[in-house]
């Protein structure tokens, strides 16, 4: 019986040359930084070892006052609730949108106090909240946005680039995303924003050594503090020959991710079951599709089915506010973050697809349905 596996990482075609090449001493990480330049033309580029160190350097540099609070959604990776706690910082949870599932902005309204200075706003699987009501919200009440588009590498808002619009962007380029460098990511800051010289302090261990290569200091010491997460040459040449098929990558994905949802439709009209949806503003980048059942025992029915049959399926997050580090944190109940969680099932969705295993995985899920509800 062939497995067909919820994820399988694509290997760009110049993978191995380049690898090769890094190894005999080729600079990679010029190039990529070059490259990601040309996409992002308006912002700085910092390459970092993983989103999770390119939140750590945002937060150093965001220079946020102990103690003060940081909004963020209970329905996102543990990451960023650890960058938040260990810059000394207060998470606080809110519950999320039921058709987007990223924030929700009344819920996230109702968690403004005196001690909120930012928002760490997290896109799910490539779709954004109405980010012009997000920065309209962080505007009024003077609020840093701190933008996770660890899952939205080539998604975007109204045409615009997802990871572009906060104080600080960034993205994963984990090998479970679209792009991927093995292990790696990105921080995104503005050419002229007013925290990019604490992020180049921060990124190069608390020194100002990019104003000392710049020529504008005679030499370069310690000015603050600072971490060393940049990502190494071997990840960036791995990158590389993921991001020049990018476009390949997007409309592969894309293709699978269309057949998912005209092929599902049949069975949302005859079972209690729901396809992602995406708002009319988000040009997504098919980074992930899941179905919501109605009851967390229906999706267990389902995937252990659906395993049984050699397929692979997830669900995905657990609520932060219901594990044991969030409960130190957590308040108040959050009922969509918790439905979503004990209902969503995400299936396989890479390159190596092919269409027969796209028929099959489509015509076990309508069997699986039909034995569980007829």
């Amino acid at each position: 019986m062939k497995k067909i596996l919820f994820n399988e990482e694509y290997c760009a075609k110049n993978r191995e040359i380049y690898v090769l090449r890094a190894l005999k001493g080729e600079d990679f990480i010029e190039s990529t930084v070059g490259y990601l330049g040309n996409l992002f033309p308006s912002k700085h580029i910092f390459l970092t070892s993983s989103a999770t160190t390119a939140l750590e350097v945002a937060f150093l540099a965001a220079g946020i006052p102990s103690g003060a609070q940081v909004l963020i959604p209970s329905y996102t990776f543990p990451s960023v609730g650890n960058v938040v706690i260990r810059a000394g910082l207060t998470p606080v949870f809110f519950d999320i949108d039921d058709v987007t599932l990223t924030l929700d902005m009344n819920e996230m309204a109702k968690k403004i106090t005196s001690s909120t200075k930012a928002v760490a706003l997290a896109h799910y699987g490539g779709v954004s909240a109405d980010l012009d009501l997000v920065k309209e919200f962080c505007k009024r009440y003077d609020l840093l946005l701190i933008e996770d588009a660890a899952t939205a590498f080539d998604a975007k808002y109204k045409g615009k680039a997802l990871g572009t619009f906060g104080d600080f962007g960034v993205f994963s380029f984990h090998s479970t995303k679209n792009i991927s460098a093995e292990q790696g990511g990105v921080l995104l800051v503005d050419e002229d924003s007013l925290y990019l010289t604490k992020v180049e302090q921060a990124y190069e261990d608390g020194t100002n050594r990019n104003a000392f290569l710049r020529g504008d200091v005679d030499f370069y010491e310690w000015t603050g503090l600072g971490t060393n997460v940049r990502m190494t040459n071997l990840n960036a040449a791995v990158l590389l020959s993921s991001l020049e098929e990018k476009d390949v990558i997007l409309r592969k994905r894309k293709k699978i991710w269309q057949s998912y949802k005209n092929r599902l439709l049949k069975f949302e009209e005859i079972y209690p079951i729901k396809t992602m949806k995406t708002p009319s503003y988000s040009d997504d980048n098919a980074h992930v599709f899941y179905v919501r059942f109605e009851k967390q025992d229906m999706r267990e029915q389902v995937r252990k089915r659906l395993l049984n049959l050699g397929i692979v399926t997830n669900f995905h997050y657990m609520p932060l506010h219901l594990s044991a580090m969030g409960k130190k944190y957590a308040k108040d109940y959050y009922p969509v973050t918790e439905t979503v969680a004990n209902t969503l099932l995400r299936l396989p969705l890479h390159m190596n697809l092919s269409n027969k295993d796209i028929d099959f995985v489509i015509s076990s899920l309508g069997n699986s349905l039909k034995e569980i509800y007829e």
